[in-house]
């Protein structure tokens, strides 16, 4: 198990970074737990599905190649493991915020995330 602490933390609980064995374990010191966000953590990506490094890698040498029309940055970052939420703009004026139609492709996520079942 793993303490998660924040400076910000004001609430009457603690976050616990762990397994669902680690649930049951305060539960049986008489500890209350519940577990809020399950994670599964794999050691390998499965076959057909590009790794983390190598799907960044090919966005940015996307980016790297067509700077004139391609900007890669961040627009935020993830809930659990405050990981960077990259996003790429695709523009004839990447650098400038224009009053024209837009389109939002997302990918990545999984299917009972709620971005997939808007």
């Amino acid at each position: 198990m793993k303490l998660v602490t924040d400076p910000a933390f004001e609430g009457d609980y603690i976050e616990v970074e762990g397994h669902f064995r680690d649930v049951l374990e305060l539960t049986r010191r008489g500890i209350p737990a519940a577990i809020v966000v399950e994670v599964e953590h794999t050691a390998t990506v499965p076959d057909g599905y590009p790794a983390y490094e190598v799907m960044m890698d090919t966005i940015r040498a996307m980016v790297a190649g067509n700077p004139d029309i391609a900007k890669l940055f961040t627009i935020g970052r993830s809930q659990y493991h405050k990981k960077p939420i990259y996003a790429v703009k695709i523009s004839d004026h990447v650098d400038r915020e224009e009053a024209e139609p837009s389109v939002l492709f997302m990918a990545g996520h999984h299917a009972r995330e709620p971005v997939g079942m808007w």
